[in-house]
C-alpha cells in the first residue's frame, strides 16, 4: 500500500470538557394555583418530589451541565408547599467524579437534600 506525503494530518487538540459551574442559586417557582397540586394531598398541597428533583435536573441543564445526571439519595425532610423556594446547588469533585450537593429551604430550614451525580 502506497501512502501518499500529502495526506492531512489532524493537528487540532482535543478539546477539554467545558467547566462546571462551582455554585447554582435562584428560586424555584411552584405556583399554588397549578392544577398538579390538586390531587397530591387533597386540602393540603404539597410538590411531588418527582417534580422537586426534576426541577433541581432542568435548574443543572439551564446553567449549561450537559452530562447525565443521576439523582442519588434525596430526602424529603418535609413537607414543600407550593410557593417561591431557595435552592442551591454546589459542586463537588470526589476522586474526579463530579456530583451537585443539592438543597431547597421552605420557611428558611433545609426541606429537600440530595446528590445529583454527573457522568
Amino acid at each position: 500500500m502506497h501512502r501518499s506525503s500529502d495526506a492531512p494530518v489532524d493537528t487540532q487538540q482535543p478539546q477539554a470538557a467545558p467547566r462546571l459551574p462551582e455554585l447554582i442559586e435562584g428560586t424555584f417557582c411552584f405556583p399554588h394555583d397549578d392544577p398538579v397540586y390538586a390531587e397530591h394531598f387533597p386540602g393540603s398541597a404539597c410538590v411531588p418530589g418527582s417534580m422537586l428533583i426534576q426541577a433541581f435536573v432542568m435548574a443543572a441543564r439551564q446553567h449549561g451541565i450537559t452530562q447525565n445526571l443521576t439523582a442519588k439519595g434525596f430526602r424529603f425532610r418535609r413537607f414543600v408547599a407550593p410557593a417561591n423556594h431557595r435552592y442551591a446547588m454546589q459542586l463537588r469533585n470526589v476522586c474526579g467524579s463530579a456530583s451537585y450537593q443539592c438543597i431547597l429551604t421552605a420557611d428558611g430550614t433545609r426541606a429537600v437534600t440530595g446528590t445529583l451525580i454527573c457522568s
